[in-house]
């Protein structure tokens, strides 16, 4: 899949993060997973070692990467519960949404604890990007519980 180029106004070191994040996110990078060596990120990204050490623990701190020591670094095998904390006040034609996905999954039993959901009972995750006009904000995905289709049809002659 290939990406649009968007000039990216954040430190090279939320860049690093925010793109391993992502694929963290996109299960491309597997729960258990070890991630490349730092000297590995260093020639990937064409950055210094402090920088990719910088968007390491960026990643650690958020509860997405486990080190080991002696061993290497790792994605947890659970990915931490996320919630956006931050809010912006939209300005007209200033900040894009695209829905990406939208799909029915059983979630997780901590996930249907916190919507409140029978075991085994489903919720629908959608996945939506944000964006400024000059850079990416962020790619949240929400749970929100399942509902039934209704018995009967609220409309008259079964229509909808």
């Amino acid at each position: 899949m290939t990406r649009p180029r968007v000039h990216d106004h954040r430190p090279r070191h939320q860049q690093i993060a925010a793109e391993l994040r992502d694929l963290i996110m996109r299960g491309e990078l597997s729960p258990g997973a070890q991630l490349p060596s730092t000297a590995q990120l260093v020639e990937r990204y064409g950055a210094a070692n402090a920088t990719i050490q910088h968007a390491l623990k960026a990643l650690k701190d958020e509860g997405f990467l486990d080190s080991r020591v002696g061993k290497g670094v790792y994605v947890r095998d659970r990915q931490p519960f996320v919630i956006a904390a931050a809010y912006l006040v939209p300005a007209p034609g200033r900040f894009r949404y695209r829905l990406l996905t939208v799909e029915t999954v059983v979630p997780p039993a901590d996930i249907a604890d916190g919507l409140r959901l029978e075991s085994g009972a489903t919720a629908v995750v959608r996945t939506r990007f944000s964006s400024t006009t000059t850079s990416p904000l962020s790619c949240p995905r929400r749970a929100t519980p399942s509902r039934s289709p209704p018995r009967h049809s609220p409309f008259p002659s079964g229509r909808r």
